[in-house]
This record gives C-alpha cells, sequence and structure tokens, in this order.
C-alpha cells in the first residue's frame, strides 16, 4: 500500500513498504528543472544538481561521497526538463543517514565561488560530451526544432555559453524561487520502520519552511520540421516524431500499446520489416516523451547514409498500412501483454518503484499502484488503438532530424 502525508511545512511524503526487501530508496524531488529556466541561466537547474554534491556547512565533498559509500549505500540525483531528483539507497538500518545528508545536501550547501567555477566546467565537458554523440544530437534537434521559442525546446544542460556566465547569486537565488518545501515530493520505498521514517525526515527538514514562486507552464505548439546536421561520422541517425499526448491524458495508454505494436520490439512491425526484411538499419524503434500538456513519439533509427531514402519510405508504408487497416485483436493482446511484464519487471527494484511513485504524484497528484496501471492497460481496446493512431500518424505533419556524415 502506498501512503501520502504532507508535512507541517507542506512537503508531500509518499511511501511504500516492501516486507520482502532489506534495502530502502529515498528521492528527494522537486518540480523543477530546464523548463524553469531563462535565456540569462540555461543549465542551472543542471548545475545545482552537481553543486548539492560539492560540499555543505556541515560535510565536504568527500565527506558527502564516504558517508553513503562507508555504509555501502548508493547517492545520486538527475535532471529533467520539468523535475530534479536527489536520491539515496541504502540497507533499512541506515535510512537516518541517508535521510540526513540528503536534508543537508539541499538545505545546507554553501555554493563555493571556485567550486562553481571547476564544476561549470565539467558540466560543460558534458555538454561536448552530447554535442560528439549523433544519437543525442538527433533527438535533441528534434526537440529544439517541435517546441521552438519554448522553454522545452533547450537543453537539460544549457549551452556553454549561458552556463559559463551562471554566478553563485543566480544559484542562491533560483534555489530561493523553486527549492521550497511545497515544492517538494518525498518518494520513499523499501522494508522500514513508518514511525522511526517520518522522524528522520521531520528532522533533516525541520528548518525547511518557504513557499516557492508559482510556475505557470504554457503548453508548447507543435512545429513540422525537416533539420539535418552534417557531422564527421560514419553513420545516418534519423528521428521522426508526431504530435501526441501529455502525461496527464489517459489516451496515452493506447498510444503506448500503438507505439509497442509500430516499434516496440524486435517483433514489431518496423523492426521486422525495416531491419529484418529489408536490413536497410541496424537500429530501429518507437519511443512516447510525455510533458505536461503535450507530447510526442518518436521514431529512430540508425542506418547507413544510402540507406535513408528507403528507410524514410519504409516508415512510412507502415504507418499508412497500420492507418488503413487497423491493427488486429493478436496484436492488441501481445501488445497489452508486454506492456504489462514491462511494467511488472521495471518496478522490481525499489529505485524504479520510488521514481514511478513520486513522478506520478507530481504529474498527476495521485498514485497509481501496480495492479491499478495494470487494470488501465486490461482496458485499451483495439478502438481506442486504432483511434490514437489515426490521431497521432499524420505523416504529412511530422517532425524530422537527421544527423549524418559530411
Amino acid at each position: 500500500m502506498i501512503t501520502k502525508k504532507i508535512f507541517d511545512n507542506n512537503s508531500v511524503l509518499i511511501y511504500e513498504k516492501l516486507p520482502h526487501v532489506r534495502s530502502v530508496c529515498i528521492g528527494i524531488w522537486f518540480k523543477v528543472g530546464s523548463i524553469n529556466e531563462d535565456d540569462s541561466n540555461r543549465g542551472i537547474s543542471h548545475l545545482i544538481e552537481h553543486m548539492l554534491f560539492k560540499g555543505t556547512k556541515n560535510r565536504s565533498a568527500k565527506d558527502i561521497a564516504n558517508e553513503l559509500d562507508n555504509i555501502g549505500g548508493q547517492l545520486n540525483a538527475f535532471t529533467s526538463k520539468e523535475v530534479t531528483c536527489f536520491y539515496a539507497k541504502t540497507l533499512q538500518e541506515d535510512i537516518k543517514i541517508a535521510s540526513d545528508v540528503l536534508g543537508d545536501m539541499i538545505l545546507n550547501s554553501t555554493f563555493k565561488s571556485d567550486i562553481i567555477k571547476r564544476e561549470k566546467q565539467v558540466v560543460m565537458e558534458e555538454i561536448a560530451m552530447y554535442n560528439d554523440s549523433p544519437e543525442d544530437n538527433v533527438h535533441e534537434q528534434l526537440e529544439e526544432n517541435i517546441w521552438k521559442d519554448h522553454p522545452l525546446s533547450y537543453p537539460i544542460s544549457g549551452y556553454k555559453k549561458t552556463v559559463q556566465k551562471i554566478t553563485k547569486k543566480q544559484i542562491v537565488e533560483y534555489m530561493d524561487k523553486y527549492y521550497r518545501p511545497d515544492n517538494m515530493v518525498i518518494s520513499v520505498v523499501g522494508n522500514f520502520d513508518e514511525e522511526y521514517l517520518i522522524k528522520c525526515l521531520q528532522e533533516s527538514f525541520v528548518t525547511f519552511k518557504g513557499n516557492a514562486i508559482e510556475f505557470v507552464n504554457t503548453k508548447p505548439q507543435f512545429h513540422t520540421c525537416n533539420k539535418v546536421i552534417k557531422k564527421e561520422i560514419e553513420q545516418t541517425y534519423l528521428s521522426i516524431a508526431f504530435d501526441a499526448y501529455g502525461y496527464e491524458d489517459d489516451r496515452r495508454f493506447a498510444l503506448l500499446a500503438a507505439s509497442n505494436i509500430l516499434g516496440g520490439g524486435m517483433s514489431s512491425k518496423l523492426f521486422q520489416h525495416v531491419r529484418e526484411e529489408k536490413g536497410l538499419v541496424y537500429s530501429i524503434g518507437s519511443t512516447i516523451e510525455a510533458y505536461q500538456g503535450c507530447g510526442i513519439v518518436e521514431i529512430y533509427a540508425g542506418m547507413n547514409e544510402e540507406n535513408l531514402d528507403e528507410v524514410l519510405k519504409c516508415i512510412e508504408f507502415e504507418i499508412n498500412e497500420i492507418k488503413d487497416n487497423g491493427v488486429t485483436q493478436d496484436e492488441v493482446n501481445k501488445a497489452k501483454q508486454q506492456l504489462k511484464s514491462g511494467l511488472i519487471m521495471g518496478l522490481e527494484s525499489t529505485t524504479a518503484r520510488m521514481n514511478s511513485n513520486a513522478r506520478s504524484m507530481i504529474q498527476r497528484n495521485k498514485i497509481f499502484n501496480q495492479d491499478q496501471l495494470r487494470e488501465k492497460i486490461d482496458l485499451i481496446t483495439i478502438e481506442d488503438i486504432n483511434n490514437v493512431i489515426k490521431d497521432v500518424f499524420l505523416w504529412d505533419k511530422k517532425a524530422v532530424s537527421i544527423v549524418t556524415s559530411k
């Protein structure tokens, strides 16, 4: 059972007890990401994620690392376009250590100027690494052109020129604006004593007070595009996107099934036709990206440059085929079973369940347990899938991004 508790400072705790495990994963989530940034501070959310590991009033960066390493625990974080998460995984007897370290990082980080300068160099190296990766380039350019002039269009890591200019004052002001208890969700999954868990978290965040600045997210418009980037690479990378649904729209469950049928695995239509029968690509598939109020379905492929035109024709053929003839009941049953299997296997770890519960709370303000999610998948009908296919897969309204050799 998943339990929700609201603390006096308006932060939200959701916890799920799993008696069969011996570990606990604690995630501290903030509803802030690159979407909250502007032209003056692109990349600041990601830089803050780095800086919270670099020393507090009570611990040095080495102390933070050692405290979890010494007990065999894990400490990590990530930044996305809409959220930032800091999490620790330990044995159940070490909950207090994990809670103390996370609380100290969030409440007491010092942001020393010399360390900010050094860490900006690390972030810029990351940006350079992504720029060297054609798989990242093709997706990043796709979203940049799809969500043109909207905060969703910008990369999470920012740009070298914007990261370089970020100051300590901007970091402190940004944290004061968004890193507040009423903008925080604590997600805990594992084996623990509930009263002790709550006591540890209350002690770790007892001084955390204040209200975040309300952020109004405007819905972006989907733009069609045809972006080609030339790089010194051997292969060609293709991404095609279609306008889809936000995470609050229940049609996304039928769309997940449709995406699975079209390009979800080795038995999917695209894989069988384009890779196995034609031998035109070394990889091909379909994924979904969902944000608040909007989303995309993305078809991706990697190939030799000379196969690009034929691959595009094959993808268009499969989309027209599935739109004109619909899916079969056997395909629907198979897709639903694969989605349920993926769901169950994907939520077997405490970290994965911590992530899933937090995202559900942040995105939809309620928690869906495994049984509820499986029920939503079971309710998908052949009509639901055929309807979303006709609604979403519009070839003349697609966005295309290509990274290819010079």
